[in-house]
C-alpha cells in the first residue's frame, strides 16, 4: 500500500501544477512527444542501421527481402 502512495504522491503534485500553471501542461506534452521521436529514432537504427551484418534484426529482414526477390527472378526464368 505504501508505494502506491510514493507513485500517488508525485503525480498528484505533477497534475496540480499543471491545473495551476498551463505552461506546465504544454511542457508535459512536448516531454511526452520527445520520448516519442526519441523511440521512433531508436527503432528506425534498430531495423534500418546500414551495417546489417552486425544487427540481428535488419539481417533478418534483409535476408527475408533477398530471398523474396529471388523467388521473384525464379518463377520469372521458369515461365
Amino acid at each position: 500500500m505504501l508505494a502506491y502512495y510514493l507513485w500517488f504522491i508525485p503525480f498528484t503534485i505533477i497534475l496540480y501544477m499543471m491545473w495551476v500553471d498551463e505552461n506546465i501542461a504544454i511542457y508535459v506534452g512536448l516531454t511526452f512527444k520527445l520520448i516519442k521521436v526519441k523511440l521512433d529514432a531508436a527503432r528506425w537504427i534498430l531495423l534500418y542501421h546500414p551495417f546489417w551484418i552486425t544487427n540481428p534484426i535488419s539481417k533478418r529482414l534483409s535476408i527475408r527481402k533477398y530471398e523474396r526477390m529471388a523467388e521473384k527472378l525464379l518463377k520469372k526464368l521458369i515461365k
